[in-house]
């Protein structure tokens, strides 16, 4: 996984989680005669985290009026351990218990609301005063996850209210990069009505046309095109948004090479 990584507490061993401050489960578990691996997972939000989560409007609000902190970022923690249980064929056994990864993804009210594509919860966040630029730890902005999840209107909201439009994940795309990468012209649309031109750079030197192209997106490759987007853009690896496309959309695109 591309999740940051913690100390394990020292000792070599788990850093065990307080049971009285998050919730505890075991999500997945595995055994093939040698080794036991489980997936435990503590989730700590808030009351504010769910209901903008689910949308109950009425819920977000009174959470609000009562003084639920608007930016409050959660902790959804994981911990993929193994237990290596014995050897095939021989009599060893070992007891120790390892921690492989550590995960935390620190969203708030905002960026859950959005996800899920809820409106009207996103609009009572912003009004109590919601960060709309907060980041996760992974560089998402709640118009990252607009822009992914295909959420035009909240799009519209968001920049509308001055979210900023080209800010950055931790591997360097924009919102325009996730939407391409996934097709959603309109949203592309919204966006570039919003930033200077169509070619930003992800830290593998990827334009949205770059991701749009490699994944068969024809409308928003034409979209991006029509806006600017320059086909001869190499990314670090020398390569051009036409050599990233198939055989049907490069038949397509040669009416923009010059």
């Amino acid at each position: 996984m591309n999740e940051d990584e913690d100390e394990d507490g020292g000792g070599g061993g788990v850093k065990v989680p307080d049971p009285h401050a998050r919730a505890i489960s075991v999500k997945h578990m595995t055994q093939d005669g040698v080794a036991v691996v489980a997936v435990v997972v503590m989730d700590e939000r808030i009351p504010l985290h769910w209901a903008a989560s689910s949308g109950q409007i009425e819920a977000v609000e009174r959470l609000l009026q009562l003084g639920s902190d608007v930016n409050a970022v959660d902790e959804v923690c994981t911990w993929l351990v193994g237990w290596l249980v014995g050897y095939k064929n021989t009599n060893e056994h070992l007891c120790t218990v390892d921690t492989i990864d550590y995960c935390r993804r620190c969203s708030s009210s905002m960026h859950r609301s959005v996800s899920a594509g809820h409106e009207a919860a996103a609009e009572a966040l912003l009004e109590a005063g919601a960060d709309i630029n907060a980041k996760t730890e992974r560089g998402n902005t709640a118009l990252h996850y607009a822009a992914s999840k295909n959420r035009l209107e909240l799009g519209r909201i968001l920049l509308s209210r001055g979210a900023d439009p080209r800010p950055r994940d931790s591997q360097g795309q924009t919102p325009l990069h996730r939407a391409a990468v996934l097709g959603h012209t309109a949203v592309c649309d919204l966006l570039l009505q919003h930033v200077i031109g169509a070619d930003p750079r992800d830290q593998h030197g990827n334009t949205p046309l770059h991701l749009a192209c490699e994944d068969n997106q024809r409308t928003t490759c034409e979209l991006l095109l029509e806006n600017g987007a320059d086909i001869d853009e190499v990314n670090n690896e020398q390569q051009t948004p036409y050599d990233l496309a198939n055989d049907q959309l490069r038949v397509f695109l040669r009416r923009f090479i010059q």
